[in-house]
């Protein structure tokens, strides 16, 4: 159960990582127009998008379904919810932080 918890947490936080890194490029590709206005823009976002479904969803998917492959659906189940949870947990953390800095 220890271990499934850790790896919870890993994922979780990897995502969350993921999606600052991914949110902190956008912003500052916008505050320093690194990104033009032309046809290549949503083909580049569309794209970015289409990666980062791929790469968040082998983060919190990747574990359960190899685990639940193996056999062991009860340790895919618990870690794909306590990974959901983690997340939800991050993000109510950054909501709170920001309502308060603003």
């Amino acid at each position: 159960m220890k271990k499934i918890l850790g790896y919870s947490i890993l994922d979780s936080f990897g995502t969350a990582i993921y999606i600052t890194a991914i949110v902190s490029f956008i912003h500052y590709c916008d505050k320093y127009r690194l990104i033009g206005d032309n046809l290549l823009t949503p083909i580049f976002f569309l794209m970015l998008f289409v990666f980062s479904a791929s790469f968040t969803g082998f983060l919190v998917l990747g574990r359960p379904i190899m685990l639940y492959a193996d056999g062991k659906k009860r340790d895919a189940v618990i870690l794909f919810f306590s990974t959901i949870i983690m997340l939800l947990m991050i993000a109510i953390i950054v909501f709170l932080i920001s309502s308060l800095i603003v």
